[in-house]
Parts: C-alpha cells; structure tokens; sequence
C-alpha cells in the first residue's frame, strides 16, 4: 500500500521540505514496494531511485513517485542531490531510527541541505491506520471467519476432547494488553533516545562521531580504532574522553532548557 501522499501532508508540520527514505521498512512504507532504493517525498511529490534489477517492476507496482535508474558514476547519493538542487530543498528529515550514524555523516556532509531527525513522522504514521488499511484489515478478517465457517462445515476439526497443544500454547504464552502496551512504550523511548543521540553526535566533527561510534556502539577497543585510523592509541583514547565530556555538555545544556 502506498503511502506517499500521507506523508507529504505530515511534512509542514515537522517543518520539513522533504523526507529521505533509505531503509527498507521505510521504503515498503511509502512505496508498498522494494527495491533497494531511495525515496525523496517532497510536499509537492516523490522521487525514487532503483538499479536495474528493479526498475521493470517498479514501473509496474510504484505510483505517485518520479522514477530514477541508478547507474555506474551516478548513484542514489548523486541523484538526491540533482533533485534537491532542482526543487530547492533545504531542509529534509531523515530515519533517525533506522540510518546508523557513519552513513549520516556521509549523506550529510555531500547533500546540499540540513538533515533533520524524522522517525516520528512515520513511526505516527504508522501509529495510525487510514481507512484503506481499515478496510484491507476487515476484509483479512471477514477471510478468516470465512475459513473457520468452511472448516466447521467440512467437520476438518480435532476432537474435543483432543489435547489441542498450540491453543494451550497461545494461552499460557500470549502477551497479555500490559505487555503489549509496555513493549510499545519501550519502542517508543528507545526511538527518542536514538533520535537523542543523532542530534547530540551531529554536534561533533565527523570524525569525532565516527570514533565515538565505533568505541560505544560498534564496541571497537581503542587500539582497534587507532589501528585503523594509524594513529597512536593514547592520543585516540585522550580524543575520545574529549569528546564525552563535550557530548555530556550538550546534554546538560538541554535538560537546564527544558530539551530533555
């Protein structure tokens, strides 16, 4: 199901020109459709970017959305920042809870605008059903009924006195409306500390970011990274402790403004 029109709706009140789409989650989303592919979605259309292995179908299944082939010497990088130019987009949200933070830093420092965190305009998005998923829902469930309706006609059933191992399964082991709400929550936090984190390393060089990243999130040892930068460790190790305290400011700067 395509959902591009309900996102360019969303994007004034984020206060955003557009939104850049690279995950897959992201892109079956907006497209109903994949590809590894970029999507562009502006307020006033889409952009998307394929190989070929793709294209065929995309033309086929994509609707609403320009569609671009990617090739040698000109790839998704390159053709986001054609279409940015040619639009004028200035300020552009992006899937801070999908894109790791080394591939930030690479669309930010080559494309021509400000790339702004965004995952909540889908995660809402998607929070929320529009009345075609309502229907597709209904229409899922009316299949089922249907189905037991049939089972129960053709006698296709156990006995009842049977021991019925996935029912008592389900019983025992279902998520009960506690937990569900909870895990949701957790999804919730945890999407706003990532989004927490993206604004707090975009504050920082990107190579700063980078070591940051490989010591505290990809769990790299000092010497790891000073080997890979060729450097000395302890002049990474003393870069690094630099670099918290810096992030511990910021921090600290936005609980005393009320930004936490």
């Amino acid at each position: 199901m395509n959902h591009l029109s309900q996102i360019a709706q969303k994007l004034p009140e984020h206060d955003l020109d557009a939104l850049l789409i690279t995950s897959e989650p992201g892109e079956r989303y907006a497209l109903g459709f994949h590809g590894e592919g970029v999507v562009l979605v502006t307020r006033k259309g889409a952009h998307y970017s394929t190989d070929g292995r793709y294209m065929e179908q995309a033309k086929l299944q994509v609707t609403g959305a320009e569609l671009t082939l990617t090739y040698t010497g000109k790839g998704h990088m390159a053709l986001a920042k054609e279409y940015m130019k040619e639009h004028h987009l200035e300020r552009v949200g992006f899937e801070s809870g999908q894109m790791p933070v080394d591939e930030y830093h690479h669309w930010a420092e080559l494309l021509p605008c400000i790339l702004t965190p965004a995952q909540g305009l889908l995660d809402g998005l998607r929070a929320s059903k529009d009345p075609q998923e309502l229907e597709a829902m209904r229409q899922a469930q009316r299949e089922m009924n249907n189905y037991e309706r049939r089972k129960v006609y053709h006698r296709a059933w156990y006995s009842l006195d049977a021991y019925s191992w996935a029912e008592n399964y389900a019983l025992e082991h279902g998520r009960s409306p506690e937990e569900i709400l909870l895990e949701r929550e957790e999804r919730a936090e945890r999407a706003e500390l990532i989004r927490q984190v993206y604004e707090a390393l975009a504050t920082l060089t990107p190579l700063q970011a980078r070591r940051i990243h490989a010591r505290y999130i990809s769990g790299l040892k000092v010497r790891e990274i000073a080997a890979m930068e060729g450097v000395n460790p302890a002049r990474v190790s003393q870069c690094i402790q630099g670099d918290l305290r810096r992030l511990r400011k910021y921090f600290e700067r936005r609980k005393r403004t009320g930004g936490l």
